[in-house]
């Protein structure tokens, strides 16, 4: 009889979070410092439908979707019952260009993240002699433009490149 009670009350429970109206989502709440993109590209990246049961969406899969978009570095989801799906998003700082097929964005990190297609860019140094496959050599453009802005009267002025070459090294 017990047994039986502990599965009434389960299935109960089960039936209620996941057949109900009651545990839907009714609202977005997307957080983070956004530049690049707004709430709508991110609510739009999450492929979920307004109205979709809370506990069947997968957090997991949310989160890919979103991390779809190269301008993300990170992102969170969580659950908010009974009715909120709760987004923390945190984009990439393009901090310089890197010249290889084409003009892609580094970040601050030395992850080059995003081919430059039609973003209105700001003043940003460009790196060219490098392959993607050399981290090591963007971390050290990367401190070559930060030495050059901070310590030297050219910060003033601004760097706008650092060249590799395999022979000559940077210049």
């Amino acid at each position: 009889l017990l047994s039986l009670l502990l599965f009434a009350v389960a299935f109960g429970v089960y039936f209620v979070v996941y057949h109900t109206n009651i545990f839907v989502v009714k609202q977005f709440e997307v957080v983070g410092m956004m530049k690049q993109k707004n709430i709508a590209d991110i609510i739009q990246s999450t492929q979920v439908p307004f109205r979709s049961s809370l506990f069947r969406i997968s957090l997991k899969g949310v989160r890919e979707q979103i991390l779809r978009d190269p301008w993300i570095r990170e992102a969170t989801v969580r659950r908010v019952p009974p009715d909120v799906l709760w987004i923390h998003v945190t984009e990439y700082e393009p901090v310089a260009l890197c010249l290889l097929d084409r003009l892609y964005f580094v970040s601050e990190e030395g992850v080059i993240f995003k081919p430059m297609e039609q973003e209105k860019v700001r003043d940003l140094p460009v790196m060219t002699g490098l392959q993607k496959s050399q981290p090591e050599l963007i971390q050290k453009s990367l401190a070559l433009f930060h030495l050059f802005e901070t310590e030297f009267a050219v910060g003033q002025m601004g760097i706008s490149e650092v060249h590799y070459d395999n022979v000559k090294g940077f210049s």
